[in-house]
């Protein structure tokens, strides 16, 4: 396979009249795609190890399976009963996800076991509110559960591990805060804030 992977090798050899058929309310499968391509390349997964990979939020999947296509062992975690065609996305895409719903009380399923190499969430900036909280403008003061959400999931990272997430400026601009991130990861590692992408990359050792 390519290491620059492309929006049609991606859906290579997936069946593309079903995957239409779950588009009357989402955009075209190949924008969804692209953009997961683009992340592979953004992160140089393309060049990498094998990696373990999770990714929070990975709606039809795209992400995970370009991340299978390039070696690595992915996996997805999504809300399914809120949005069924995911499962069916997902099944077409050859990708499993852990139903379940980030929230602070749990962040991440009892199916999730062991560490990984790379933790991703590129869907979705505030996983520790309800839709309805979602609709409306959201405050700073959701912060501290932000912040308690993200500082668990951080624990599932191995040595030498990268949280990669974008943060979608619209809605929650304000958690491109760079000391409220620094505190919040401490001297488990560092974190890079460039425009609304937020890495924190976990220390060796």
């Amino acid at each position: 396979m390519n290491s620059r992977l492309t929006a049609t090798d991606i859906v290579d050899g997936v069946n593309l009249r079903k995957l239409r058929a779950l588009e009357s309310k989402f955009t075209h499968w190949q924008t969804y795609a692209a953009e997961a391509a683009g992340h592979t390349r953004r992160l140089r997964l393309g060049a990498s190890k094998p990696l373990r990979v999770l990714d929070l939020g990975s709606a039809f999947g795209y992400f995970c399976r370009a991340c299978t296509l390039l070696g690595h062992d992915a996996e997805g975690v999504d809300d399914l009963a809120v949005a069924p065609v995911y499962r069916v996305a997902t099944g077409l895409l050859g990708v499993y996800v852990h139903a379940h719903r980030v929230s602070v009380e749990k962040p991440l399923p009892d199916t999730v076991t062991g560490l990984y190499d790379l933790i991703t969430m590129h869907c979705f900036g505030l996983p520790c509110c309800s839709r309805q909280e979602f609709k409306r403008p959201i405050g700073a003061e959701f912060w501290p559960v932000y912040a308690e959400t993200i500082s668990q999931i951080l624990r599932r990272l191995k040595p030498g591990g990268l949280f990669d997430s974008i943060i979608h400026y619209d809605r929650v601009g304000w958690l491109c805060d760079r000391m409220k991130w620094a505190k919040m990861v401490g001297d488990r590692g560092t974190g890079s804030i460039e425009g609304n992408i937020v890495q924190v990359k976990i220390r060796e050792g």
